[in-house]
């Protein structure tokens, strides 16, 4: 998981650097650039916890549970509440991505329902196979 310096910075400053990232990935002009840049800046645990947070945001408004969510792209109930609450508070930003990504998402879900003990059919974790191909 990614670490923060306990040091807290100025706001200020937090919020010039912030800009200058932002300008960053702007001024690049093809997307080899843009990914040259990325692969440059994050490490390997901050692209995925990026890619898993906009995952989550995808499969959230295609309607797709907790559990399902879990499952798919192996993270805990807390991840998928924060990335809805942040949907939630930021409609415009993540609705934008959404749109962008949900184009070239497509989400593969199958139910084994031989897999379901009797009984029990909410534990998706052993019973169903789901694959997101971006």
């Amino acid at each position: 998981m990614s670490k923060v310096s306990r040091n807290r910075l100025d706001v200020e400053i937090h919020e010039a650097i912030l800009d200058q990232l932002i300008s960053a990935f702007r001024d690049p002009k093809s997307e080899k650039d843009i990914k040259g840049l990325f692969e440059s800046i994050f490490t390997k645990t901050e692209k995925l916890m990026l890619a898993k947070r906009l995952a989550i945001a995808v499969l959230l408004e295609q309607g797709l549970s907790y559990p399902e969510i879990s499952s798919a792209i192996k993270v805990s109930s807390v991840t998928i509440s924060f990335v809805r609450n942040n949907i939630m508070k930021n409609n415009d930003g993540y609705l934008q991505l959404i749109r962008a990504l949900d184009k070239r998402i497509v989400l593969e879900l199958k139910k084994a329902k031989s897999a379901h003990p009797k009984g029990r059919t909410s534990d998706y974790s052993h019973s169903s196979t789901v694959r997101i191909f971006f």
